[in-house]
Parts: C-alpha cells; sequence; structure tokens
C-alpha cells in the first residue's frame, strides 16, 4: 500500500526525525520499534492509527506536525517518533514477507520547484509575522549562502554550522517544516530556509525591502483550508457540543488551537481554546457551566471565519485577525487623571490588580495591570504590585492622582505600556463634581451613561474588543445595602439626579467578598458623593460593581483608606457575628427605596429573547427536535423580527428557515442576535 501518508512517513529519515525531537529520542522510539512495541490499528489514504507501547498514535498525510498521542507528554513524543519509523520502515506484505513492496519503502521523488514556487514574498510575509519578517530582513544574506541537499523525499537546509537545519516536506508548505530552533526564531529561520530554496533552485530572488517589514502585519493570515476546518469544527460543536458536549469535540478544538496553520490567527485560536474550556464544563456539568455564553462564541467564531475570508483591506483584516500581543502606539505627553483601583480574579485562576485613569483633553480612557496568568508565580501578589514603582512612581500614587505622563504609549483598548521608555509625575488630586461633569465616564443620569455603556460594549468584529470599563456615579442617594440569597451577591441602590434607581452588586465568592466588608464599614460612616465601579456585560444586562468611593479624599475598597500607605491588619479572633450573618441580617431591616430589578418588557426585546432562545434550544436538543418543526418557528420569528423594525435580523431568519445547512444559518443566526442584543443590554435598573 503506497498511500500518502506512508509516502510522507517514507521520506522521513533520521536527520529528519531528529529535525523533530532529540537524537536519544530517536534511538529510543527506534528500540520500541525492533522490539515489536508498534502495529497498526487501522489505515487510510490519508491517515493511519497506531499503538506503540499502550499509547495510540493518530498520522496524517500532512506531517508529523498533525501527528497525536494519547501520552500526556507535551510536543512530539517517543510514541509518535515509533510509529513514524514503524510506518516508514513496514513491508506491505501482499504477497508476504518475502517480497516486500519496494514502492512502500521507498518515497517517489518529488518536484521540489512547485513548491519553491509556491513561496513568495506575500506567502513569507503571512508565514512569518512581523517580528520574523523583520528578523528575514535583516539575515536575507545568509539565505544566498545556504546548503540545500535534496533527497528524494525531503528538501534538508542548512542555514550556517551553528544552525539546526531545516527539513521541508513534499506537503504541507511552510508550516510542516520541520526544525528544532528555537520557537522565538522558528518562523524567521524556516522563512530563511525557503528563501534560500528559491535561490538554490534557480528562482529568482525575492528583493525584501525594509518598507515591506512595516506591512508584513496588514497581510492576510488565513489560507481557505484553515477556515474551511475551523467552520467544519464549528458546524459540528453547534450539532453536539451544547446537548452531549463529546470530549472528542473538546480535544479537537484545542488541538486546532494550537495547531501552526492556526497561530496566525490569535482572536481565532483564543476562542477555539474559551470554546474548548466551555464544552468541558458542560461536559462535567460544572457549577460555572454557560451554554449561551458558549453559543455566544460559537457565533463569534463563526462569524471570525466569514470575515476573514472575505475582507481585502488591510486594516479591517488585521483587526479581525488580532495580536498575539498588545501593540503598544506612542501617543506622546498625556495628562491623566487616576480613578482609583482595583483587585480582580477570574475563574480560569488569572489574578491582578488595574488602576484605571482618564484623559478629559482627548476623552479616553486607559487602564494599568499587572498581572499574572494563574497562580505559579508564588512571588506575585496583587497586593505588593500595587506598591511598586511603574514609570519611577508606585502604582498607589498613580491611581488617586494627577498623572503627567512623558512618551507613554497605549494599545487601541487603552492598556498602557510600562515600558522604561515612559516616564511619569504624580501630583496630589481631590475630584471635584464641577471638574468632572462633562467626562464621558462620569455620569449624573444613569440614561445617559446607558447609552454611553451600549456604544462601548457594542460588539464588532474590526474594532477593539471592551469587556469592562471604570465609570464615576455620581449619586443624589443611596438605598441600604441588601443580601441577594439566590445569587448570593451584595446589592446597593443608587439614584442619579432625576431619582432613578439602578443597582450596585458584589458577588460573596471571590476577591470582591473583601470588598463587601470594606464597604459595609464605609457605606454608613464615610460622606462621598460619587461611587466609581467597573461595569461590564454580564447575563444580558450591563453589571456595576463598586470599587472605590469619592467624598473628602478617595476610599479605595480594596486598599483601605490610605491607598498610597502598606497597611498591615492586626491578627485579631472573630468574635462577632461572621460576614454571611452580618449580610443576612440585612432582610430584617424595614425595605427602603427600590426593591427590586426591574426585567426588560419591550416588544423588541421580547421577540429577541424568543429568537436566542430557539437558537439555544436547537443546539441543546442536537438532533431531539424536528427541523420542519424548527425550520417554521424560524420563519415566525422573521415576520416578527420584521413587524418590530429589525429587517435585517428577520432577512437573517427567513434565510435560515429556507437554507440547506441549518448549522451555518445558525450559526450566522447567532452572531446576528448577539449583536442586536449587546446593542440594547440595559444597566440594572430597579424599581
Amino acid at each position: 500500500m503506497n498511500s500518502p501518508v506512508r509516502a510522507m512517513a517514507a521520506a522521513l529519515d533520521d536527520v529528519a526525525l531528529e529535525a523533530l525531537a532529540p537524537k536519544g529520542l530517536v534511538r529510543r522510539a527506534g528500540a520500541d520499534v525492533a522490539a515489536g512495541k508498534a502495529a497498526i490499528l487501522t489505515e487510510a489514504d490519508d491517515g493511519a492509527d497506531l499503538t506503540v507501547d499502550g499509547e495510540s498514535v493518530r498520522l496524517t498525510a500532512s506531517g508529523p506536525k498533525d501527528s497525536r498521542c494519547s501520552c500526556p507528554a507535551p510536543g512530539v513524543c517517543r510514541h509518535r517518533l515509533a510509529a513514524l519509523i514503524f510506518l516508514r520502515d513496514a513491508q506491505d506484505g501482499a504477497s508476504e514477507a518475502d517480497q516486500p513492496d519496494e514502492s512502500a519503502a521507498q518515497p517517489e521523488a518529488v518536484d521540489w520547484s512547485i513548491l519553491a514556487a509556491s513561496f513568495t514574498e506575500d506567502r513569507l510575509a503571512r508565514f512569518a509575522g512581523k517580528a520574523g519578517w523583520r528578523q528575514t530582513f535583516d539575515e536575507r544574506s545568509r539565505a544566498q549562502s545556504a546548503e540545500v541537499l535534496q533527497l528524494a523525499g525531503t528538501l534538508q537546509v542548512r542555514l550556517g554550522d551553528g544552525d539546526e537545519p531545516v527539513i521541508f516536506l513534499a506537503s504541507g508548505g511552510l508550516e510542516a517544516a520541520l526544525t528544532k530552533a528555537p520557537e522565538k526564531v522558528r518562523k524567521a529561520r524556516v522563512t530563511l530556509a525557503a528563501l534560500a530554496v528559491r535561490h538554490a533552485l534557480g528562482r529568482q530572488d525575492l528583493i525584501i525591502a525594509e518598507a515591506a517589514v512595516a506591512e508584513a502585519s496588514t497581510l492576510a493570515a488565513a489560507d481557505p483550508q484553515t477556515l474551511a476546518a475551523i467552520r467544519d469544527l464549528l458546524r459540528r460543536l453547534y450539532r453536539a457540543a451544547l446537548a452531549f458536549a463529546p470530549l472528542a469535540l473538546e480535544d479537537e478544538a484545542r488541538r486546532l488551537a494550537v495547531a501552526g496553520r492556526v497561530e496566525a490567527l490569535p482572536r481565532l485560536r483564543a476562542l477555539l481554546r474559551t470554546i474548548a474550556g466551555g464544552v468541558a464544563a458542560i461536559r462535567r456539568r460544572e457549577a460555572d457551566a454557560d451554554p449561551e455564553t458558549l453559543l455566544a462564541q460559537l457565533g463569534e467564531a463563526y462569524a471570525l471565519c466569514v470575515a476573514l475570508g472575505t475582507l481585502a483591506e488591510p486594516a479591517a483584516r488585521d483587526a479581525v485577525t488580532g495580536v498575539v500581543r498588545h501593540r503598544y502606539d506612542p501617543m506622546g505627553d498625556r495628562t491623566l487623571f487616576g480613578v482609583g483601583a482595583r483587585l480582580w480574579e477570574t475563574p480560569g485562576g488569572a489574578l491582578g490588580v488595574t488602576a484605571y485613569f482618564h484623559d478629559p483633553e482627548n476623552d479616553r480612557d486607559f487602564r494599568l495591570t499587572q498581572a499574572r496568568a494563574d497562580r505559579t508565580d508564588v512571588f506575585f501578589s496583587p497586593q505588593a504590585a500595587f506598591q511598586l514603582p511603574i514609570w519611577g512612581v508606585p502604582m498607589a500614587k498613580l491611581a488617586v492622582a494627577t498623572v503627567a505622563l512623558r512618551d507613554g504609549a497605549a494599545s487601541a483598548s487603552g492598556r498602557l505600556s510600562t515600558g522604561q521608555a515612559t516616564s511619569a509625575t504624580a501630583s496630589p488630586w481631590i475630584p471635584k463634581p464641577e471638574a468632572l461633569r462633562n467626562w464621558r465616564c462620569a455620569a449624573d443620569d444613569w440614561q445617559v451613561l446607558e447609552d454611553r455603556l451600549r456604544e462601548t460594549f457594542s460588539p464588532g468584529l474590526v474594532r477593539p474588543r471592551i469587556d469592562d470599563t471604570a465609570v464615576v456615579l455620581i449619586q443624589s442617594r443611596f438605598a441600604p445595602l441588601r443580601f441577594d440569597e439566590l445569587t448570593q451577591s451584595l446589592i446597593w441602590p443608587i439614584a442619579d439626579t432625576h431619582g432613578r434607581w439602578v443597582g450596585l452588586t458584589l458577588p460573596y465568592e471571590g476577591v470582591e467578598r473583601a470588598r463587601i466588608e470594606a464597604l459595609e464599614r464605609q457605606a454608613n460612616t464615610t460622606p462621598f458623593w460619587a461611587i466609581l465601579a467597573v461595569a461590564e456585560p454580564a447575563d444580558g444586562r450591563i453589571e456595576l460593581r463598586p470599587y472605590a468611593l469619592w467624598g473628602g479624599k478617595p476610599v479605595l475598597l480594596d486598599f483601605g483608606g490610605d491607598p498610597g500607605r502598606r497597611r498591615a491588619e492586626p491578627a485579631r479572633l472573630q468574635t462577632g457575628p461572621t460576614l454571611l450573618d452580618r449580610l443576612k441580617a440585612l432582610r430584617g431591616q424595614a425595605p427602603t427605596g427600590p426593591v427590586a430589578f426591574q426585567a426588560a418588557t419591550s416588544a423588541t426585546d421580547h421577540v429577541l429573547d424568543n429568537a436566542w432562545t430557539l437558537l439555544l434550544r436547537r443546539a441543546e436538543l442536537g438532533q431531539g427536535q424536528s427541523t420542519d418543526a424548527f425550520r417554521t418557528e424560524a420563519a415566525a420569528l422573521a415576520d416578527r423580527l420584521d413587524a418590530v423594525g429589525l429587517s435585517p435580523l428577520g432577512r437573517q431568519f427567513r434565510t435560515l428557515s429556507l437554507s440547506q445547512s441549518l448549522e451555518d444559518a445558525s450559526l450566522a443566526a447567532s452572531w446576528a442576535v448577539t449583536t442586536a442584543r449587546r446593542g440594547r443590554m440595559r444597566l440594572p435598573w430597579m424599581a
């Protein structure tokens, strides 16, 4: 059997395998094969399943990079190497072992000129990325002196005596290239090797201009095959993820998220990882499993795939692709006003401290964050980081001061760079109501605030995503704190100048539990005229979570009354009622002010909720709902959406009712409904 997967394996000599893993591991894998620990389970043209020393290995014709193994070892393990060696050396005994099939043992000669012709400037720039393309520009002369060796099934390139070789396979292109070069220079090495291949095979040398380096990040980063693979996965996830949460789909999403071909699509890659985590939470029936959020993420990923396949304008395409790291653009000298700071943590384990700033002259909000993705760094403490200097000034002082920033830089979403080129001076600042009533982040009218936050959080594929923002609430009065045992959260009603009420909330569990105790002490004893809160979209509405009070001086609830001074709280025995006991006791107080949150009652909100429920029910039932019934409901919803003035969404559901591919149409409709609902999010109004 001379299948593509066997041809791939037959092309890998020991030099090629040693470009994948250490020489000792290759020898150990060979010993496993010699000891009879490898066997083929199933084999087809595009792949083969093998067992190696009790582990299951999957090989595909696209090359070793896409191979999989059931063992927990990261990277290329000995089981994958053994499977490749076994398949490479196996003789297809169709006519018994004494008559080996030479075609299975020897790869066919490859016309490498076809591969060299595919190494165009556009293709190389997309693969290398901005950093790799710049490094390629700096080292481009090495490509003409490289050693290029043509073998039957591989093309081996050595750029210099001290460099690891780069080995190209007959298929797979740049992504399938094998090399042990360090990850941070891998793409640049492969790109240089591709230039060397062009030179060695007589192709015209590419002129790598320095101007092209600056344009590399705007080149398209997705090929049609990659987008097709992601869309196919999203269809299957819509059919089964919410209904059955199969482990196989979760694993496939994780594998695709780390695949080399998706590496250049950081926004999609991050979504795939998040989707995999959402599927796992549903399968394990975790408390924070959220089918609605998962469906919204599937719709967003589908919309990104469609946009990447159709957008031609470089800036828009770059925004949809996303960036691996925040890109900080210079903003010169600015005067910023600190609007407090807070501690935070996420369900995934990330934790940190964020200080918020406002630039009234340019009407822009900024943030400064010190954080870790998890708790593996035992030396990191958000409270301690808050006291450490940034730009020469402790973060604790920056958060409550007027900050003269010199040579600053910020990302499109407002994240400030902590680079050493920036310096700052901080001057004490006591905020006054009349000085900030025109700030965009400040409001004494909750309806105006709602309109601004809807605009901030409205989703879009070509605009920076903002998941939370600081707001200054200039309140006219407030009602007593109360505790909701159903949601296990503290509720604090506050009124605007028109007497309209919204409810601030703090969950009992997590880092904000300590903030509840601070608010319990400060709310009725400290005079204040404004409340600083973080606004974020959650559960279809805009949540407001307080983190500071403004009165005679700023009071940061996470850091005590004097944020610039580190305070060591004395240890003391708990002799009185616990926090939870005190919160439960709030129920016994006579009700004053509003008593409950208002529900959305408009016809538009009602029909949008029905549209979302239809899509969610279809996903949660899998194939349990009649297709005809689903189409009938979609057609009826199209008419109702037209009636309430949502004609574009109505056309989307009419297409859904007629589409041959329900998964594609449902995912597209999910993104459309998510966008419409986010654009109509309401503050937590109370009555």
